[in-house]
């Protein structure tokens, strides 16, 4: 009995050792399920706009006619004199896309005498609201905008414009697309997308085609001569600009500008230059120019205007979303006048004392008969540069929403000439700027935020809203108006001052003072 259970036992453990060994062997079995779903397709969006007249015929390349009042003789010559007012027939923007999309119209294609342009205030008009020419408005999927564009002839405009006439005046509908549809982290993903490229024109027709330069007869693409004993380069194509012959590449402004181009489009976040060979400069221009940057990065490259030669017309120069791009220059010959925007450009510098970073310059030039400047920045930035912004000459300078850091004179205005200069800077935010002795003796005397001087014995009008500053460097103030370096003259006039908390303002030879706002009336001295 006892030998059997002693038996019974040992089989019983060999048994659990046998199945032990064989578990070690095996591989454990999870319980498991699955489950799976389709996804959505990728389904891209399709931007695209049309220009309609009132019965939904497409106006593409045909040309639109003024209108007469009720009652105008039939045959009565359309002639403008100050204060008349002429409309253009009803057009139609359609956006023909699934996507929203904002646009904006632009006055092109001028001829003759440009200047008869600057005295005439376009304005678009659709039934609800009036607004300029150039603004961008909103448009849904699908949606259309009928409009009437009208130009308003200023009642102040002289004898200078009896006769001129201007030709080729063409209407050019820009489009982008708007914050209307969602992503998963919101609508705002393309609130900055700027207007890029013209039709056929993308990132990648830029790496496809080429561009060369020649030394000699110079420029870029097919309009340009080759004489026997030039030396041919190539460079990669990094601009693009339409004409008749249809689309054009080249590698810098200088070469688009020398085979006749107006509108010039960069290859998005491009690195290259104004002139790619000598200087980084373009040839002193001599018609309008507008350039849609897309971000490209030009390594402080200069737009030159009336560096050397005398424009013999009006100029408007347009500049979007650039990067380290410096328009210089000299005032224009009496009688006519140089328009300038900079809208969403942003220069990077090498310190607060010098000149690299800069982004307008225009001086008058004491040989000539000067005429005016009208220049705008918009929603522009600066960091690092001694003087970013300076202009003497007569007309006017605006800056809208623009940022200043670590500049030692960002805005830096010496009225010297005998005209008229009407100035105003709202909006603008100025961090860290100023400068002390320390830093630049010389620099240092005259330097502030913002600086307004009349020295050329001129009517100079200055409007200061809603500018904020913080950490300001030297003892100047935030503003220095007049800048009392011995020796020195300067001549009387106004600064308007609208600001929600007091700002340091140097008016005298006095140390700077805390102002709440108002009128300051700065003195000969």
């Amino acid at each position: 009995m006892k030998r059997s259970t002693k038996k019974s036992l040992l089989l019983s453990i060999l048994a659990l050792v046998l199945c032990t060994a064989m578990l070690l062997g095996t591989t454990f079995a999870w319980f498991t399920d699955s489950a799976n779903t389709a996804v959505n397709k990728i389904q891209a969006g399709r931007l695209e706009i049309q220009l309609l007249d009132d019965r939904g015929n497409s106006l593409e390349g045909k040309t639109l006619t003024w209108q007469k009042a009720a009652g105008a003789p039939e045959n009565e010559q359309v002639l403008w004199e100050p204060g008349c007012t002429y409309k253009l027939q009803p057009i139609t923007i359609k956006n023909n896309g699934n996507l929203a999309l904002k646009y904006k119209i632009e006055i092109t294609g001028i001829q003759g005498d440009a200047e008869l342009n600057e005295a005439i205030e376009w304005t678009i008009s659709n039934n609800e609201h009036t607004y300029a020419i150039d603004q961008e408005v909103s448009l849904a999927a699908d949606a259309t905008a009928k409009l009437t564009i009208q130009g308003h002839m200023k009642e102040e405009a002289g004898n200078n414009y009896q006769g001129k006439s201007i030709d080729g005046i063409g209407i050019t509908v820009y489009a982008t697309q708007y914050t209307a549809e969602f992503d998963s982290i919101g609508n705002e993903y393309d609130k900055n997308a700027p207007i890029v490229y013209p039709a056929n024109v993308t990132t990648e027709s830029f790496e496809s085609a080429t561009s060369v330069y020649y030394y000699g007869t110079y420029g870029g693409g097919s309009n340009i001569h080759i004489a026997e004993g030039d030396e041919i380069q190539a460079h990669p194509a990094a601009v693009a600009y339409v004409d008749a012959d249809g689309v054009h590449y080249a590698a810098d402004v200088y070469s688009a500008v020398a085979n006749g181009a107006t509108t010039i489009y960069c290859k998005e976040n491009a690195t290259l230059k104004a002139r790619s060979v000598d200087t980084n400069r373009t040839q002193d221009l001599t018609k309008d120019l507008t350039i849609y940057a897309n971000g490209a990065n030009f390594q402080y490259g200069e737009i030159a205007l009336n560096g050397a030669t005398t424009a013999a017309n009006d100029i408007t120069v347009k500049v979007y979303d650039a990067k380290n791009l410096y328009i210089w220059g000299y005032s224009p010959a009496g009688g006519k006048a140089f328009t300038v925007l900079m809208e969403n450009c942003h220069n990077v510098g090498t310190s607060e004392t010098k000149n690299a970073g800069r982004m307008f310059y225009i001086s008058n030039k004491n040989d000539r008969t000067n005429g005016t400047i009208h220049a705008t920045l918009r929603s522009c930035s600066v960091e690092k540069s001694n003087s970013p912004v300076y202009m003497n000459a007569d007309g006017s300078l605006t800056l809208e929403n623009c940022t200043f850091t670590r500049c030692a004179v960002p805005v830096n205005n010496n009225h010297k000439s005998a005209g008229t200069r009407k100035d105003v800077v709202k909006d603008c935010t100025f961090i860290s700027c100023g400068c002390t002795a320390e830093m630049d003796s010389g620099l240092s005397t005259y330097a502030a935020p913002i600086r307004f001087v009349e020295s050329g014995n001129g009517r100079l009008t200055v409007t200061l809203k809603n500018n904020t500053f913080s950490g300001t460097i030297g003892s100047n103030g935030d503003i220095l108006l007049g800048d009392y370096i011995t020796p020195g003259k300067s001549f009387a006039f106004d600064a308007t001052i609208v600001t929600e908390n007091p700002v340091m303002v140097k008016s005298s030879a006095d140390a700077a003072y805390s102002y709440n706002g108002g009128t300051v009336n700065v003195g000969n001295y």
